[in-house]
């Protein structure tokens, strides 16, 4: 956004540009900040995710390596490493 000010400054883009620029930003704001708040207010049901895996144990555990990664996919939703910690987000 600091570049669209300094090119309005500079005569480089209109004042509707400007606006269309705020209202990109803003709305992308807002969805990074709806998205934000549901992770931190997901809590998956430990007993959802636990039937969710056994759902799926012969699979993961099973000889055929697509069919296991197939099946982990679809139990865990994202999975975030930070230096030396990882972090699984299950789906519930």
């Amino acid at each position: 956004m600091q570049k669209q000010i300094e090119a309005y400054e500079n005569d480089l883009i209109s004042a509707d540009d400007l606006k269309q620029a705020r209202e990109r930003v803003e709305s992308e704001r807002l969805s990074l900040h709806s998205h934000l708040d549901k992770l931190e207010n997901q809590s998956g049901d430990p007993r959802t995710v636990k039937h969710n895996a056994e759902k799926f144990i012969e699979d993961i555990t099973g000889d055929d390596r697509v069919k296991a990664k197939h099946a982990i996919r679809i139990l865990i939703d994202h999975i975030v490493v930070e230096n030396e910690q990882i972090s699984i987000t299950w789906k519930s």
